[in-house]
């Protein structure tokens, strides 16, 4: 039996309910027992910022994941890079996590229809979803935001340049996405590496 999630994520769920459209909240009613939006320790030091949900990664998680409650989010094969990468660097041990990990956009994405979006639209979307975002580091405060990728860092400045973003003492670093096209052991360790520089940064 998993379980029950911390309440931060049941607030963080509903959030996500309250703002997204109404198909859209139907879908994403229909993983309610284990998408929550984001995963790991809402009173952790370190927050792991990627960019959206994956909706074929997220199915995935459904047909083979969701009796592992919240446990099923980050778990396709691609995403299992990243906690691969977490797991190397000591911030993940047998599911005791010692970071936080979230999306900017919390709306269940197709990556061809996404990819197809022009840059505009794609940040008047993550505006959309600044408040969530902004609630999330209100809550966890972390001393670090870590964003996964370009396309993360990318609207996490372009939010702060919008004054849609306070970060307020925490820094702003990144790292390489787990989805690049390359084997999984080279992209780990590029990940790896890239956390150990965003740790260095911060002492």
């Amino acid at each position: 039996m998993t379980q029950p999630p911390h309440p931060h994520f049941l607030a963080l769920r509903e959030r996500i309910r309250e703002t997204t459209s109404p198909h859209a909240r139907d879908e994403y009613d229909g993983y309610s027992s284990w998408l929550y939006g984001a995963i790991g320790d809402p009173e952790a030091n370190l927050m792991f910022v990627c960019e959206n949900p994956s909706r074929p990664g997220v199915e995935l998680a459904q047909r083979k994941y969701s009796h592992l409650g919240i446990e099923a989010q980050w778990r396709g094969a691609r995403p299992q890079r990243l906690r691969g990468a977490l797991r190397k660097t000591g911030l993940l041990k047998d599911n005791r996590w010692r970071c936080y990990v979230t999306n900017v956009v919390k709306e269940l994405v197709t990556p061809e229809n996404w990819k197809r979006l022009p840059a505009a639209q794609k940040q008047r979307i993550a505006c959309m979803w600044s408040e969530t975002l902004q609630w999330e580091l209100g809550m966890v405060r972390p001393g670090i935001m870590i964003c996964v990728g370009e396309a993360s860092f990318r609207h996490v400045r372009n939010l702060m340049r919008s004054r849609l973003l306070n970060l307020g003492s925490a820094r702003l670093c990144r790292i390489p996405h787990y989805s690049q096209r390359k084997k999984a052991e080279a992209i780990v360790a590029e990940m790896v590496d890239g956390i150990h520089r965003c740790l260095a940064i911060e002492r």
